[in-house]
């Protein structure tokens, strides 16, 4: 009897768990040219029990990778359906000594439809980041929150925190709003007090100030 007969309820447990886009193959690697001693959705590769090692498994236990670590995931796998692979290598040992080798061979191509059907349809309609415009809306914002952010986006072009900003420096920055007519807005002057840690009748002030001196 293997050493290894205990591992096979594993892989039936496993199979069953992953999926049908998952095998799992467990070698015995005493007898190489037979080692499959059970296997779940033989679909993937059409391998059977009683088949061999392949050849990257006959080339870890050639080099020994099972002294250097107990796994090796995520490497490239094929098989004579086509399809795509991403496979992983379980050593099973006793003590330092290789007796099974218990392999996942995950079937990807699903992903990859997937993800090409993902790229088509934001090719076709523009998925947000992908556009050509470089516009960003927001469609549910109120009045409020709309000035908010233009006078955010002005404040932020100053480059200095509001509580460092000169007082000439917070009458440009009301200049630069009432040219883009933010104070038309009712609540904009709390708004701009607020964002400037001043009171509202100094904006009145610095907005009284700069029309003042507009022709």
């Amino acid at each position: 009897m293997s050493k290894l007969t205990n591992y096979i309820p594993l892989v039936k447990f496993m199979g069953q768990v992953f999926g049908s886009d998952f095998e799992i193959i467990l070698h015995d690697i005493s007898q190489p040219d037979t080692s499959i001693i059970a296997i779940e959705n033989a679909h993937i590769s059409g391998r059977r029990i009683g088949d061999s090692l392949t050849d990257l498994a006959r080339q870890f236990i050639a080099d020994k990778k099972y002294l250097e670590t107990d796994y090796i995931v995520n490497y490239e796998g094929k098989c004579a359906g086509g399809h795509h692979l991403v496979s992983s290598t379980y050593f099973i040992k006793e003590d330092d000594t290789l007796i099974g080798l218990l392999c996942i061979n995950h079937n990807t191509d699903t992903l990859l439809e997937a993800e090409r059907a993902i790229h088509a349809l934001s090719a076709a309609f523009c998925l947000p980041g992908k556009g050509p415009s470089g516009y960003s809306e927001r469609l549910n914002a109120s009045i409020l929150d709309i000035s908010s952010d233009r006078i955010l986006n002005t404040l932020n072009s100053f480059n200095v925190m509001p509580k460092r900003m000169s007082a000439a420096e917070k009458i440009e920055l009301v200049k630069k709003l009432d040219e883009q007519e933010i104070f038309s807005t009712k609540g904009a002057i709390a708004q701009v007090a607020d964002y400037l840690q001043v009171s509202e009748p100094t904006i009145y002030r610095y907005l009284s100030k700069v029309r003042k001196k507009q022709p």
